[in-house]
């Protein structure tokens, strides 16, 4: 396997990050890969551009744009894309089996994606929320629980979703710019806080 490559200051002159919420409840336990994830349908799904350019995207008649707007981009960066959100969505593009949406995703994104909850999880040994590193670092707290985003989005409250998509973008954009540049995040273990470092990748 050859090694990921490092993202490094220059690089994050032309990139975006996105972050979707989907239109159906996600059961208990369910597995986040392209092998085994249930298509849960497309809420809304939130860019932004390293000039502060924001754009959203609402429901499944969207997904065709959404990501052809993406593959403008030579760096696309999320956090936990690669084992939730395109997986999760990629049946608007190709019908609903997962395999697809995986070929889709190799042909048109490989060794352009950012996932930072990937380069987090290898720098402290564990999977970590977000908002576990975005509070401590940034002092920014989420505008929402995540698990209430899709209920939201069904029940109307459209725009409260998408704002709550496009501060997870802020946060991981101030987050993946910080790790580039070498600086200190921070994660909120259950006994304080610690610093760490992480590599950031494309993959």
């Amino acid at each position: 396997m050859s090694e990921l490559k490092l993202v490094t200051p220059e690089m994050l002159k032309r990139f975006v990050v996105t972050d979707i919420e989907c239109e159906r409840d996600l059961g208990e336990g369910t597995p986040f890969s392209f092998d085994d994830a249930q298509y849960a349908g497309i809420g809304v799904a939130c860019t932004l551009d390293q000039d502060g350019m924001e754009r959203d995207w609402i429901d499944d008649k969207c997904a065709f744009k959404y990501f052809g707007y993406l593959s403008q981009f030579p760096i696309i960066g999320g956090y936990n894309v690669i084992n939730f959100d395109f997986p999760i969505i990629g049946g608007a593009l190709l019908g609903p089996e997962n395999q697809s949406a995986k070929r889709f995703v190799a042909n048109n994104f490989k060794g352009k994606i950012i996932d930072f909850a990937l380069d987090c999880s290898e720098a402290l040994g564990h999977r970590a929320k977000l908002e576990k590193i975005s509070i401590p670092t940034l002092g920014d707290h989420k505008e929402m629980d995540g698990k209430n985003a899709p209920n939201r989005y069904r029940n109307g409250k459209v725009m409260e979703t998408i704002q709550y998509c496009r501060g997870d973008n802020r946060r991981l954009q101030q987050l993946v710019m910080m790790a580039v540049n070498g600086q200190e995040l921070k994660y909120q273990t259950n006994n304080g806080v610690k610093s760490f470092k992480a590599k950031v990748k494309l993959r």
